[in-house]
């Protein structure tokens, strides 16, 4: 079994502070040094809702010049999410850009999602906007998000256009 495999068994049954003694001992021999056993760390803080952890984690992976892909910044703004923190995802959301990472749907539905969370309906509309000229299409996920956003932004129109898009989109 690998490293990988030990950490995707922490995430799967949520034992994020056994992954964080993985971790911890992973990182003190430097045996982690793959950006999928990163992803999987960070992605079982994301789960444990532990964000400091996992923004720790993101820093130590930077520093041992390791390559965050889409799938560790997807994990990083759902932790951003689950924390309540949209200008933190935000900022994760702006770095996958200027690294040259290719942002995808699933990218912008943690993003819109924490806005929600966050009761920032008008920029979740914004990132909403901004995805579809990118030729990336809104999933059911996607709507919902913005359907909460708007219901907590008190904007049923919002709300509404939203579930007639999605009914229009099948």
């Amino acid at each position: 079994m690998t490293c990988g495999g030990l950490i995707s068994i922490c995430e799967r049954c949520n034992e994020p502070d056994l992954a964080r003694a993985l971790s911890d001992a992973l990182l003190r021999h430097a045996m982690v040094s793959e950006v999928v056993t990163y992803s999987a760390l960070i992605s079982t803080y994301e789960k444990g809702k532990q964000p400091e952890r996992a923004l720790e984690l993101f820093n130590a992976m930077q520093r041992q010049g390791v390559v965050p892909d889409v799938i560790t910044h997807n994990a990083l703004i759902s932790t951003c999410e689950k924390g309540k923190q949209p200008e933190q995802a935000l900022e994760l959301f702006n770095a996958v850009q200027r690294q040259g990472v290719v942002r995808n749907v699933i990218t912008y539905n943690a993003l819109i999602s924490t806005c929600e969370k966050g009761k920032q309906p008008d920029r979740a509309l914004e990132l909403f906007k901004a995805m579809l000229p990118q030729g990336l299409v809104p999933e059911i996920v996607t709507h919902s998000a913005l359907i909460s956003a708007s219901e907590e932004g008190k904007q049923p129109g919002r709300a509404l256009a939203s579930l007639e898009a999605l009914q229009r989109q099948g």
